[in-house]
């Protein structure tokens, strides 16, 4: 997967002229990033797309922050690192190297001159934080975990400033989260965090269950590219391994009735604990549709669409209870117990449990 996002980003850069987002209208608004890590760096970006001023002040020679020598050259190259940043200073942020916090700048002063000033300065010790007037916890500066606010309402902070990360890429994710706070507060709106919608997690799957899942994988051996990590994928092997996609996002992640009115409702998955879960299993053996029981609601829709189709098995409830299920009655297959309506009842479920297969 890794490689194969890599490929794509790499024919990008490869390019005279790299892709390069739509930007906002300027509006006159400025924010100070200090730190060029992967939290500064994608939130410097995200800012600039929103029409905002950004100056990003880095305190050693080069940019990158932690990104730049921590990984093996194979996996992040300086010149893939350099090649990111200047799609960054095309969008028209501004880098400025040998610019430490407490030594050449100090936060009243970026205060002054900025609406906003964003701390990706990395892990740093609580003597320090309250040196710079803002309040610390544990792990780093204190903020308000719903806007990434400290305790000056005009300074923001992330990443490894908060507690420590071991991901790069949650830090970066994490940029693009504070950016529309930034965003939201330096234009005088209120500041919400992004409405990420319902989600809810199966936690770890057996063994047994992750073979279910692979069976939606095509069976080909996995592509290698033959230039070994440094050359990575060619056009031809990356093809080849994208057509292998497992599919193991949710097919009804964008239209699930359960995930759209548990989040209309404030709904807390572990408000209640059972004393069973939800089978994780994916039954394969239809022709036209897969069978994903765990996220069955027992709605009761495919049963009445398999019964309008006339089936002779159908679909039934089986159980009493929280144990209620949909399955096929006398111990039959879904193949079997779907012979006509099986892509009718995909169609109509709302919660992706019975699903199209693909084409491809």
């Amino acid at each position: 997967m890794c490689l194969l996002k890599r490929f794509v980003a790499d024919v990008d850069l490869a390019l005279e002229n790299p892709y390069l987002p739509e930007k906002t209208p300027a509006d006159g608004k400025r924010v100070a990033v200090v730190g060029s890590g992967p939290a500064g760096l994608s939130a410097a970006y995200y800012i600039a797309r929103a029409g905002h001023e950004c100056v990003v002040y880095e305190r050693e020679a080069v940019l990158g922050g932690g990104l730049r020598g921590t990984f093996a050259p194979e996996v992040l190259p300086d010149s893939v690192l350099d090649g990111e940043i200047a799609v960054i200073e095309r969008l028209g942020v501004r880098f400025e190297c040998g610019q430490a916090l407490g030594e050449q700048l100090d936060l009243d002063g970026l205060c002054d001159r900025f609406d906003a000033v964003l701390l990706a300065v990395g892990p740093v010790e609580r003597g320090v934080i309250e040196g710079w007037g803002l309040k610390a916890d544990s792990k780093g500066i204190k903020i308000d975990p719903a806007t990434y606010q400290a305790s000056r309402a005009q300074v923001f902070a992330v990443g490894g400033a908060l507690r420590p990360l071991k991901f790069a890429v949650r830090s970066v994710a994490a940029g693009k989260v504070v950016a529309a706070c930034i965003d939201q507060f330096v234009t005088g709106r209120p500041i919400q965090a992004p409405d990420l919608g319902f989600n809810t997690k199966v936690g770890k799957l057996s063994i047994e269950q992750l073979q279910d899942f692979l069976l939606r994988a095509r069976a080909e051996d996995r592509s290698e590219p033959v230039e070994g990590l440094v050359g990575g994928y060619t056009a031809d092997e990356a093809r080849a391994e994208a057509e292998r996609c497992m599919h193991c996002e949710c097919s009804a992640v964008a239209d699930c009735l359960l995930r759209k009115y548990s989040g209309l409702y404030s709904a807390d998955a572990k408000r209640f604990k059972g004393e069973f879960g939800r089978p994780i299993r994916l039954q394969t053996g239809h022709p036209k549709i897969f069978f994903e029981p765990g996220k069955c609601i027992a709605c009761g829709i495919c049963v009445q669409i398999a019964n309008a189709a006339g089936e002779a098995l159908g679909l039934t409830f089986i159980g009493r209870g929280f144990q209620v299920r949909v399955d096929v009655p006398l111990g039959g297959s879904i193949a079997e117990g779907l012979m006509k309506a099986g892509e009718a009842c995909a169609k109509a479920c709302p919660t992706g449990a019975l699903d199209l297969k693909s084409e491809t």
